[in-house]
């Protein structure tokens, strides 16, 4: 993949991490400084379940933000583009697709296989138990 290519994609991740950043810190002041007290016991089980979809949602976008902070260290060391699994090159429309990719696409499909990720085919006939 061309150098400048390369240095493009560098580019969208770092600007994608500091927007992650910057939500990440407004959610934390924000859930820092809400310090109302709820008459209605509904009204804080809504408040504690919204609070506790806001750090999940935290939690998936640090994952977000360690993916891109090691894939920014695989271009900086020459190694964006290559499969961590059998070294081969990552072909060029995965790497702009998905730049946060480690893995050829076999390689992929086969991690995916052995790990049971990989969703089973429509064709196969489910069973539905009667209800009544």
């Amino acid at each position: 993949m061309q150098q400048e290519k390369i240095q493009h994609i560098k580019n969208f991740l770092l600007k994608k991490m500091d927007e992650l950043r910057n939500v990440a810190g407004n959610t934390l002041q924000r859930l820092k400084n809400n310090g109302e007290k709820y008459a209605d016991v509904c009204d804080a089980a809504a408040y504690e379940y919204s609070k506790a979809i806001d750090l999940a949602v935290r939690g998936k976008e640090r994952n977000m933000m360690l993916d891109i902070q090691e894939t920014i260290m695989r271009i900086d060391r020459g190694l964006f583009g290559i499969c961590d699994h059998c070294g081969r090159k990552i072909p060029e429309e995965r790497m702009i697709g998905a730049p946060l990719s480690k893995l050829c696409l076999p390689c992929q499909m086969d991690f995916e296989k052995r790990n049971g990720m990989l969703r089973k085919r429509f064709s196969q006939k489910v069973k539905i138990k009667n209800a009544y």
